[in-house]
């Protein structure tokens, strides 16, 4: 029985819109999701001061319009869950609705269309023209654009000024979350997929260089000697951890036979003087062994950091038997656990490579069904998980290569290409910054 059927039936209550009746329609708060071609016509029972929720989807907008067709100004609060398809719907129409705000997650304070859209088209200024290039290309550009943008800041008395994505692009503070945003949403917009992770930084190796720095001549110091120095100074300064965001990017282009996860870290590369990609492609290798230490964790995410299947077991094994630490996998069966870390480990590679993951579920059709340990289907899957992560993770890119694509970007996006200087001092900054980080060069001179 259709909507229209409902109506008719005399016996039934009068559903309108998505079983709303009569009265409900004029609450102070409605919630709809998308709606059916006969539902929009009762579109003008809605009471004219009630808020509607909306979720983006892909007649979002066309709800918009119809309800401005019936000459309805009732305040709308859009959540969106979909940005580049709600753009790409949004700028192909003409909406001129003043009630409308834009929630772009569940976190954060609505604000107008209007604002959005600006915002909106600042973030695609900012890639314009990076489009006609290669992923790796187009992932260097964007990475180039932001960690070029300002120096890291931390605003003390509102710490989302210097983490919200629209707030850092108007102000004069970013700290890792917020270079972790703008990066992931300029990626999303040039199609390279991206996923934002957490990890423990050691921060003793900050304070070994402040420490250095008063004690030596440090920027006369050779860089592979501060290298060693900071790692000796560490031993004597206790371990201190803080969480850090980076992300993880998925590079597959033939132009450059390059095609694998890697950890993109553009806070440590962030330099408005130099063009530091140390950071930009790191394996788990080089995630592990920087100066910046990195601590293992109750995370999904610290599986992503092994480079052999017996490491993998390892640290799954250790955030089994710490998970007191962690609330979401206390108080639970070791099967439950074990079912909870591995859709949840999905979850994160279904951001980066969605054809794998669907491969996934098509051979474990029913994952969540699963009961862990009484059969060895749970092994093949975590076997298949493991295999995977080791041989996406650990396929390194040479500078050579690097180089390479940065100079594809200077002749083709930016005005006048690049000079034998300009590379000169792209190989120096780099040699200088790997042997520091990693103690070896990038690229070979």
């Amino acid at each position: 029985m259709d909507i229209i059927d409902i109506i008719k039936n005399a016996s039934a209550p009068l559903f309108l819109i998505q079983m709303h009746t009569l009265k409900d329609l004029q609450k102070d708060k409605l919630f709809f999701k998308p709606l059916s071609d006969k539902e929009y016509q009762y579109l003008d029972k809605i009471g004219d001061d009630s808020v509607i929720n909306l979720l983006s989807s892909t007649d979002s907008i066309k709800f918009i319009d119809e309800l401005r067709k019936k000459n309805k100004n009732n305040k709308v609060i859009l959540t969106i869950t979909d940005k580049i398809n709600f753009n790409n719907d949004l700028f192909k129409s003409d909406i001129n609705y003043s009630n409308v705000f834009v929630k772009v997650n569940t976190i954060s304070n609505p604000i107008s269309l209007d604002e959005y859209v600006n915002n909106e088209k600042t973030l695609y200024s900012m890639v314009s023209g990076a489009e006609k290039l290669s992923p790796l290309e187009r992932y260097l550009y964007a990475y180039d654009v932001v960690k070029r943008l300002k120096e890291y800041k931390e605003h003390k008395k509102d710490k989302l000024l210097s983490r919200n994505l629209y707030s850092i692009l108007f102000n004069n503070y970013i700290v890792c979350s917020g270079f972790s945003a703008l990066l992931g949403d300029l990626l999303d917009k040039l199609d390279i997929p991206n996923a934002e992770t957490s990890v423990e930084i050691d921060l003793s190796s900050f304070k070994a260089s402040a420490q250095l720095r008063k004690k030596y001549e440090w920027d006369k110091i050779k860089p592979f000697e501060k290298y060693k120095l900071v790692r000796k100074q560490m031993n004597f300064i206790p371990s201190e951890y803080g969480n850090h965001s980076r992300l993880i990017v998925n590079i597959n282009d033939p132009k450059y036979s390059v095609n694998g996860l890697y950890f993109s870290d553009v806070t440590w590369d962030n330099d408005l003087n130099k063009s530091f990609y140390n950071h930009a492609l790191m394996t788990e290798d080089k995630a592990v062994n920087s100066n910046h230490k990195i601590k293992l964790s109750v995370s999904p995410c610290e599986l992503l950091y092994s480079d052999s299947i017996e490491q993998f077991n390892d640290k799954l094994n250790y955030i089994l038997n710490h998970r007191d630490s962690s609330r979401d996998y206390s108080n639970i069966s070791d099967s439950e656990c074990l079912k909870r870390i591995v859709v949840d480990l999905i979850s994160i590679i279904n951001k980066l490579d969605k054809e794998f993951v669907n491969n996934i579920n098509s051979k474990y059709k029913h994952i969540d069904d699963i009961v862990f340990y009484e059969n060895d289907e749970y092994k093949k899957l975590l076997y298949e998980l493991a295999n995977y992560i080791v041989n996406s993770f650990n396929n390194d890119i040479d500078g050579n290569t690097l180089l390479s694509a940065i100079k594809v970007i200077y002749d083709e996006v930016y005005v006048g290409g690049i000079s034998s200087n300009d590379t000169k001092k792209i190989i120096e900054d780099n040699n200088s910054s790997n042997l520091f980080e990693f103690g070896n060069n990038i690229f070979k001179k």
